[in-house]
């Protein structure tokens, strides 16, 4: 699990473990810093995919089924020891839905509860109706929705190098959102708590779509300031730590 995972504080005696999904072509890096903002009981994985970091040399996944088949079946042994939440943001918010579908389908298995942000629901209308057409775009238009769409600092976009590094993961996984298509169950696959945070100036995305994927009562939304990667702001980092935290009280 250690390739898959990156958690920078391991703790023995946590209670609990939080496994954190990064957005279109991220990395581990800054989930795994949450563990300084959460207590002592709660330990932080931050999922490391191929073709980034450690992994960069790894061919990219190009197809979510088998993303999701190869994380479920390399986290499935932790998951049964300790009681575990998903958080995703973006591209990984519907990654780690999936990854509940595939454990509540096959093992019988969910997390007590799923955190997502900055994207729609899973079934909803609206992402269909809000496909960009990624697959479409050559590398230079690909960049330049980017700059338009906002959200990747302009110095990484005009930085060749560092786009040469960045752009083939970026793409493979916003080619399998725009790819994305199921239609939506009879009834919710999953029935654990959920949770939707998005940012006020970000495109709007209806809490509704989410509230449908989970059969559970239990679903909070909350909107925070700042754009798209509004998480990555240091108020709202806390809060979102806080918030992870007064769900998972460390009773004794």
């Amino acid at each position: 699990m250690e390739k898959l995972t990156n958690c920078r504080s391991k703790r023995e005696n946590a209670r609990y473990r939080v496994f954190c999904f990064p957005w279109a072509g991220g990395g581990s890096g800054f989930y795994s810093s949450l563990y300084q903002h959460l207590p002592e009981h709660i330990e932080v994985h931050g999922i490391r995919l191929p073709g980034r970091e450690s992994r960069f040399q790894e061919p990219l996944y190009r197809n979510l089924q088998k993303m999701v088949k190869d994380i479920a079946t390399t986290l499935l042994p932790t998951l049964k020891t300790k009681p575990f939440i998903f958080f995703g943001h973006s591209f990984g918010a519907l990654v780690c839905y999936e990854v509940c579908r595939y454990l509540v389908t096959n093992h019988n298995l969910q997390p007590n509860h799923l955190i997502v942000s900055g994207t729609f629901g899973p079934h909803s209308e609206l992402r269909a109706q809000h496909r960009i057409g990624w697959t479409r775009m050559t590398d230079k238009q690909f960049v330049a929705k980017l700059r338009e769409l906002g959200g990747t600092p302009p110095d990484v976009l005009e930085n060749q190098g560092l786009m040469k590094i960045f752009l083939p993961s970026l793409r493979a996984d916003l080619e399998i959102a725009e790819l994305y298509s199921e239609p939506a169950p009879v009834e919710p696959f999953i029935s654990c708590p959920l949770t939707c945070f998005n940012g006020k100036e970000d495109r709007a995305h209806p809490p509704e779509g989410w509230a449908e994927a989970t059969s559970s009562t239990n679903f909070h939304t909350e909107l925070l300031s700042g754009g798209h990667f509004f998480l990555l702001e240091e108020a709202n980092k806390r809060r979102i730590c806080e918030y992870i935290a007064s769900i998972l009280p460390d009773y004794h």
